[in-house]
């Protein structure tokens, strides 16, 4: 095997992914400006082809779910990334995306705290380490001054929100997949996104234009 090969290959699709991210979340900065100020109706619309990968998915893997709790513990993540995007947009309404998106870091810090807590995963002192910087840089990309007074901008508030909700995700996912295979937490999450999804568009589909 071509290691060396290997290596330029991963590195290049990073690369592709990352670009392809920021690209997403520019044009996300550009329609919840220009278009639709409603973060509902942008999420609702989003869930269409995630409707379309789901089922394809679900025909093709089928779903393996041990009993109830996890069933509805896998539905209910979806549930949780909803809110957590939903709180994204809402965040582009407030602030530049070059601010808004590394704000995504602070998930890292609570995902540590719980996954410590709940799932008793114990870190090295270069991981607490890593966190503490995460935190400054957190910190310093919301901090505005202004001549008047010193604040936090909204961004920073709602961004908190959903890191706490995507750590909540992140755990409870590693949980859940100590006895459920992951492609069947993943589908069970999507149809609860997809439902939330169809509820949304119901409730604002006048504002679609």
């Amino acid at each position: 095997m071509n290691y060396e090969l290997l290596f330029i290959s991963w590195v290049l699709l990073t690369l592709l992914a990352v670009n392809l991210w920021a690209m997403a979340n520019i044009i996300d900065k550009f329609v919840v400006s220009k278009h639709l100020k409603n973060p509902f109706i942008l999420v609702s619309l989003g869930t269409v082809p995630t409707l379309i990968y789901t089922l394809i998915l679900t025909s093709i893997f089928g779903l393996s779910i041990p009993n109830m709790f996890y069933g509805i513990a896998a539905f209910l993540l979806g549930i949780l990334v909803f809110g957590a995007v939903l709180l994204y947009y809402k965040a582009l309404n407030y602030e530049e995306v070059s601010r808004v998106i590394p704000l995504y870091s602070i998930s890292v810090i609570f995902t540590l705290v719980l996954a410590t807590i709940f799932l008793g995963e114990i870190f090295t002192f270069g991981k607490y380490l890593g966190v503490a910087l995460l935190i400054l840089g957190s910190v310093l990309i919301s901090y505005k001054h202004h001549q008047k007074k010193n604040k936090f901008s909204k961004a920073f508030t709602l961004m908190t929100i959903a890191s706490l909700i995507y750590a909540v995700f992140y755990v409870v996912n590693k949980y859940l997949s100590f006895n459920m295979d992951f492609m069947s937490i993943f589908i069970l999450s999507q149809f609860g996104i997809i439902a939330c999804g169809m509820i949304s568009f119901l409730a604002y589909r006048n504002e679609i234009r």
